[in-house]
C-alpha cells in the first residue's frame, strides 16, 4: 500500500497498532521559531534527510527521510532534543 507516492508500514506507537507513512515525519519546534531551529535538528537525522518548509506558525515542520530509516528510532532520538517539543509518525488512521 502507498500513500502520496510513499509506502505505508505497520508498528507498535504508544501502546497499539498503527499504519504510518514510511519516509515522512512531522515535527513540532519550541518557541521561539528561530530561522535556524529546522536546521539544528537535521544534525539528528539521517544525512539525507529534509525539511519541506519553514516552521507554520504553531512551530510544525515535515520532515522526508529516507523510506528505510525507522521512523520509531527517530522520534526516540528527537525527544531529548532541546529545540524539539513533540515529534510523531504520519499516522493513518482508518474508521471502523
Amino acid at each position: 500500500m502507498e500513500f502520496k507516492g510513499h509506502p505505508v508500514r505497520e508498528t507498535s506507537y504508544k501502546g497499539r497498532r498503527v499504519r504510518y507513512v514510511a519516509g515522512q515525519l512531522f515535527v513540532k519546534l519550541k518557541a521561539p521559531y528561530r530561522e535556524n531551529n529546522e536546521s539544528r535538528i537535521l544534525k539528528f537525522l539521517p544525512e539525507d534527510a529534509s525539511i519541506q518548509q519553514p516552521p507554520n506558525k504553531l512551530g510544525w515542520v515535515v520532515v522526508d527521510l529516507p523510506e528505510d530509516v525507522d521512523v520509531i528510532e527517530i522520534i526516540n532520538r528527537l525527544k531529548d532534543h532541546k529545540e524539539v517539543e513533540s515529534a510523531e509518525p504520519y499516522l493513518l488512521e482508518s474508521a471502523l
